[in-house]
Order: structure tokens, then C-alpha cells, then sequence
């Protein structure tokens, strides 16, 4: 069969063909034109030596290299259209690059490195993630610091100071005093550290600098009343008995105190209210099919919650949820000035009646 090789016309037969000095690979029909569905050419080895032979027989393209036993190089299976390199099968198992038309690429290394990613010059972006063409998250780097977020919430983890914090982008930006770890919605459950958390104290920082009013020390006076002991239901309904006992407070009954004393607890830093909202969505059962890939494992039907955190983002007919929350270290401290001031007033008293 005649072909053409990098524009040289040679025999590709079995015998093989030299392609020697070509700059491109070129497979033609008999008349010259470029047509490779209509021809029979499918498998070839390419020799260490540039040369190449190609068989017919088959619908795939099969090129192999001489000096590494006749190891499949690059092999294109006509069945799917899938592309792979190094392997001439799907399996996961095998090691080698297997990339599907669909854009779907999978890679397997046995024992080592899989992937290596370098940007040689600017900081900046390395890999970009997309939802229906709309950018969604990064990763990138920065003086030496690798950067993972989305839009200008990044998390930058710097090496070189054993730490991880906030960023604006992924060039590792520090984004100070803007972004939360949680949400009402959506929280953390416990946080293992070896020291407490260290909050800004810095008078230059601060103003309006004052003692509690009467008012709040009223407030005070009924929270110091309302510590209790109790224990979490979703705790309960996992471990039974077993379910451990937490001393605290009620936020519904700290706002509540304020209130009593003419005061809106959300104008203080102590106390929290958060929202979400939830839509339920009813989820088809799905039959199994391994005529595709990847196969499809059967499921049975299911109700989906998504979860919101905007309003605006919510479908029609959401739930609204909302959660109200204590910030133990400002309402300890709220208390600690009450009992201040009322232990100087006690004591100033006192003074004046042993006078």
C-alpha cells in the first residue's frame, strides 16, 4: 500500500519504510488524498531508528517502540475513539495515559510522580478550574507559596513560615479580616490545636472605648443566672447515653435578657444569627449500564438537599433556616466587666460604711 511519510512517498508494507529526515506523518489514500478513515492502515512500530511499518487488518492505529521491547507508545482504538499512551486498554491498573473524546483523561504511575506542573516566570495561576466555561477556583503560586480558592477566597500555605493563611488570589495575596472558617450552615465540628486562638487586642485598632452602662450591666446581672448544662440532640440520637453532658448558655435566653433591659443583643459581637436556606430535590433511581464509560452502578432513588447561603441563590419555594450563636470569649468578657464594676461598687460601700 502507498503512502506518504512527512511528503516522502513510500511502500508501507510489512517490510517497513524508512521516514528518516520527515518532519510529519501524513496518511494518504492511493490518489494522494488525506483520508485515513478510508484507509486500512491501523498498526505500525516505530523503530528506534525513525523508520516505521504499518498492517492492515484492523480499525486501530497502533504505534510501538522497537527499543523498549515493541511497548505500545501511542495507540488509538477506533471501537470508542479513546487515545492512549503507553497501555493499549482501559484499566485504571495498567500504568500509562488514557484520554477519552468526551475531554476525560485518566493517569496512572506505578510508584512515583504522576504529574508535574511549572510556571517559569510570574506568579500566578497554574491550574484553573471552570463550571460551563465560568471560572469556579485555582490553584497557583506566589513568592514560593502554593495558593488553592476560589474568586478572592484563597487559602495560601507558606512553607517557609510553617503557616496557613487567608489570601485574596492565587498569586498569595494576604486578604486580612475578610474571610470566615464555617458558616451557620455549614460548620466545623471540633478544632484540635495546642494553644487557644489569638484575637486581635491592639488599642490603635480600637474605639469608643467605654465601661458597661447601666443597662448592660442589668443585661449582665440576668446572664450571669443562665448557665446551664445540657447535651446536643444530634449527639444524642448517634451515641444514646453515651452522649457527653456541655456546660453553656442558651442564646435564645441571652437575647432575651437584652431585651428585658430595652437592648438588641444583635448590637453586640456576642451574640450571632445566622442564615441558610435548603431545597429538597427528588433524585431518579438509575439502572445500570456498562455499555458506557465510565460504567454506571445502579441507585436507587433519593431526596437531595442543596444548601445555600444567599438568598438570591435560593430556588423558589427554599426553606430558611437560622441559627443563633455565642461568642463565649466577648460574653465571658462581657461578664468579667459586670463583675468588675460591681465588686468596685461593693467595695466603695464598704469603705464608706467603716468610715
Amino acid at each position: 500500500m502507498a503512502g506518504y511519510i512527512g511528503g516522502k512517498a513510500v511502500n508501507l508494507s510489512t517490510s517497513g519504510a524508512d521516514i528518516s529526515g520527515t518532519a510529519n506523518l501524513d496518511i494518504v489514500d492511493i490518489d494522494g488524498a488525506v483520508n485515513m478513515a478510508t484507509t486500512a492502515l491501523v498498526t505500525g512500530v516505530l523503530t528506534a531508528n525513525g523508520g516505521a511499518v504499518f498492517n492492515e487488518g484492523s480499525a486501530d492505529v497502533d504505534f510501538r517502540v522497537e527499543s523498549n521491547n515493541h511497548t505500545d507508545a501511542l495507540f488509538v482504538d477506533a471501537g470508542d475513539d479513546k487515545t492512549y499512551f503507553g497501555k493499549s486498554s482501559s484499566a485504571l491498573s495498567a500504568a500509562g495515559i488514557e484520554a477519552h473524546p468526551t475531554g476525560r483523561f485518566m493517569a496512572t504511575y506505578d510508584g512515583g510522580l504522576i504529574g508535574q506542573f511549572n510556571r517559569l516566570s510570574s506568579d500566578g495561576s497554574i491550574l484553573e478550574f471552570y463550571k460551563a466555561g465560568t471560572t469556579v477556583g485555582s490553584i497557583g503560586t506566589g513568592s514560593s507559596r502554593i495558593a488553592i480558592g476560589s474568586g478572592d477566597t484563597f487559602l495560601t500555605f507558606a512553607g517557609d513560615l510553617d503557616a496557613v493563611y487567608p489570601a485574596s488570589s492565587s498569586s498569595t495575596t494576604p486578604r486580612d479580616n475578610a474571610i470566615d472558617i464555617g458558616t451557620s450552615g455549614a460548620r466545623f465540628d471540633d478544632i484540635f490545636a495546642t494553644n487557644g486562638t489569638i484575637q486581635t487586642s491592639d488599642a490603635n485598632e480600637k474605639q469608643d472605648i467605654a465601661s458597661l452602662t447601666s443597662a448592660e450591666m442589668l443585661v449582665a446581672a440576668r446572664i450571669s443566672a443562665l448557665f446551664k448544662t445540657f447535651r446536643w440532640k444530634d449527639k444524642v440520637a448517634a451515641k444514646g447515653n453515651d452522649a457527653r453532658t456541655h456546660t453553656g448558655i442558651i442564646a435564645q435566653d441571652v437575647q432575651s435578657a437584652f431585651s428585658a433591659e430595652g437592648l438588641d443583643a444583635g448590637d453586640y459581637s456576642l451574640f450571632t444569627s445566622g442564615s441558610w436556606w435548603e431545597h429538597d430535590v427528588e433524585v431518579a433511581a438509575v439502572e445500570a449500564d456498562d455499555t458506557v464509560e465510565p460504567a454506571v452502578e445502579a441507585a436507587d432513588a433519593y431526596t437531595r438537599t442543596d444548601t445555600y447561603t444567599i438568598e438570591s441563590e435560593a430556588p423558589e419555594g427554599a426553606t430558611k433556616h437560622t441559627r443563633l450563636g455565642i461568642r463565649y470569649s466577648e460574653l465571658l468578657s462581657f461578664l468579667a466587666a459586670y463583675n468588675e464594676q460591681r465588686f468596685a461598687a461593693i467595695e466603695t460601700r464598704l469603705t464608706a460604711l467603716e468610715a
